[in-house]
């Protein structure tokens, strides 16, 4: 028998814009942060937390095993486990789902799980390699950001041409991707008025020559974008396309976490648990189509639990391209009300590691707030992957 799986909290940073209020901070300090506000008001819950799993795309030049830094600088005990995964996108979720096979399996009692990524800080890259062989020259650096975060290993492709070919495949107009960049905008800034952001971020401090300075809020995209302003931008990846810098996620620095617990350690430790975890997956898909790979997960999640589409109330699918969102809604016939409702990635930014775990922690806020009981959190990967998971909201 499986132990049943449960989110005690869930939060996260705000999100900084690529080089921007939080681009002093490594992806293991904005890891840290996010974890102080996730036991903020539980100071001794360090004593019990045995696991700690932390998706992290951009590693490089990060040191050993970020996910362990991040556990020995939070003050949890050196008996704890913690390691770090890479799935490009779907590493915060990935983590979350390799927690809760921890738990299940009775390998971990209480976990922290999530993602962390500062994009601002990834290096540029010197091969060793060229280094022994070139008497005269140049060498080339190689920029870490591009080659590890925004483009496919497998074909060489950059993202953006991924999101092209869906727009091509399923007739989805420039015009139609706007607009619903125009939406998640507008749902952000509604999301803010209506005091979502608040009960999910933590507050971060951050120095600018040499003052400390505190990030409450997202450092958002597109505050004054309309129709006009979107439709003024060139396509970014081929001359006659239709992505463009305005109808795709952004650059970001971030990070978000989650605390797991065994139901019966939950009960025992007397916490009201958020919500159980009903069933994850993740998937594999072509990697010229890798924006779809959430239509299979998601599919594949409801067989798991033998639901349908319908029984869900709320969707949130990482919003990496305008145009695959949409094609993702029409391919499954989502509602598009029940899906990311208080906007997404388009208008928050898109740092990689961290974004499977905040659509969660998201997704897990916003049920409580709007009173909602089935959710489903899903997010693609670079190379044609995704991890989806379905969560019961309990209070």
């Amino acid at each position: 028998m499986l132990e049943e799986v449960v989110i005690v909290n869930a939060a996260r940073t705000p999100m900084g814009q690529f080089q921007g209020q939080l681009s002093s901070l490594s992806a293991s300090k904005l890891g840290l942060a996010a974890c102080r506000g996730l036991i903020n008001d539980e100071p001794s819950l360090c004593r019990i937390v045995d696991h700690v799993i932390m998706g992290h795309g951009l590693q490089a030049g990060n040191g050993q095993n970020s996910s362990r830094q991040v556990a020995m600088q939070f003050g949890l005990a050196p008996s704890s486990v913690a390691f770090t995964v890479n799935q490009a996108c779907s590493s915060g979720l990935l983590a979350v789902i390799q927690a809760s096979q921890c738990i299940a399996l009775r390998d971990s009692e209480v976990a922290i799980a999530g993602g962390m990524e500062s994009m601002s800080n990834a290096p540029f890259l010197l091969n060793r390699s060229s280094m022994g062989t070139a008497a005269l020259g140049d060498l080339r650096l190689i920029d870490s950001l591009a080659q590890d975060g925004l483009t496919c290993a497998i074909n060489g492709e950059k993202m953006g041409l991924t999101a092209e070919r869906i727009a091509k495949s399923y007739q989805i107009s420039r015009c139609e991707q706007d607009a619903y960049s125009l939406l998640s905008s507008q749902r952000v800034k509604e999301s803010a008025l209506a005091g979502l952001p608040a009960r999910e971020i933590t507050p971060v401090h951050y120095l600018i020559n040499g003052q400390v300075h505190i990030a409450a809020q997202d450092q958002l995209y597109g505050n004054d974008v309309d129709e006009k302003s979107l439709a003024s931008l060139r396509p970014a990846f081929t001359p006659q396309g239709t992505v463009t810098a305005g109808n795709s996620s952004g650059i970001n620095d971030g990070a978000a976490v989650l605390l797991l617990m065994s139901a019966s350690r939950a009960a025992n430790e007397g916490f009201e648990p958020m919500a159980r975890i009903m069933a994850w997956t993740s998937v594999g898909h072509s990697p010229e189509m890798m924006g779809m790979s959430p239509v299979p997960a998601i599919r594949q999640l409801l067989q798991k639990a033998g639901m349908n589409i319908a029984d869900v109330d709320h969707f949130e699918v990482n919003e990496a391209f305008a145009v695959q969102v949409l094609a993702i809604m029409r391919e499954l016939g989502l509602d598009q009300e029940k899906v990311n409702p208080n906007g997404g990635a388009l208008a928050m930014g898109h740092p990689i590691g961290a974004s499977g775990a905040r659509i969660l922690v998201t997704l897990l806020h916003s049920m409580r707030m709007k009173d909602k009981s089935i959710g489903i959190a899903a997010v693609c990967a670079g190379g044609g992957q995704s991890t989806a998971m379905l969560i019961e909201r309990l209070s």
